[in-house]
């Protein structure tokens, strides 16, 4: 390779480190939501068996919201930041405190057992489907609520992290070789 190749290389290296940086953070976070354990590589708290929910389900995982919403905000030579939105960062950060939801509308929806075309040979009956529909709205005014999750910390600096950057920047560079 010539000198010359190398150096090139080497400034496109330089211009690419923030958001290398950035883009291993975003994924040593999902990588802890999905393996559900915190930075430091320990499992999170356990949900509450209370609730028949929560029997099964992944942690931080409902819709997938919140792990689309992890992302870099800023990467500049001397700052990499990332974000997410308020209620990862809650669960990031650990809450205990009392909240309050504004107004809003909420739709209320009801269970209709509609014919799917299919008829049974002996029963000479209509197989059905229930399905679930939107059969009004109603609103829902400003309430506070006491807010309790316990800390899930995803994202954190640490060995763990230190050592996936270095692993990443060190991969890029010997591309270089």
């Amino acid at each position: 390779m010539h000198y010359t190749k190398f150096i090139s290389g080497l400034r496109k290296l330089k211009s690419d480190v923030p958001l290398l940086v950035g883009n291993a953070c975003v994924n040593f976070a999902l990588d802890n939501i999905r393996a559900s354990q915190d930075a430091f590589g320990r499992p999170f708290k356990v949900r509450s068996p209370k609730a028949k929910r929560n029997k099964g389900r992944k942690l931080l995982i409902d819709r997938g919201d919140g792990r689309r919403s992890i992302r870099i905000l800023r990467a500049t030579p001397s700052v990499v930041e990332i974000t997410a939105n308020d209620y990862m960062e809650a669960h990031n950060t650990g809450v205990n405190k009392t909240v309050t939801i504004s107004g809003h509308t909420r739709t209320k929806s009801t269970r209709v057992s509609e014919g799917t075309g299919v008829f049974s040979v002996r029963s000479r009956r209509e197989r059905t489907r229930t399905r679930r529909v939107a059969s009004g709205s109603y609103s829902v005014k400003t309430h506070s609520r006491k807010m309790n999750l316990p800390q899930r910390t995803f994202l954190a600096p640490g060995p763990r992290l230190k050592a996936r950057i270095t692993r990443v920047l060190l991969n890029r560079f010997k591309s270089l070789l």
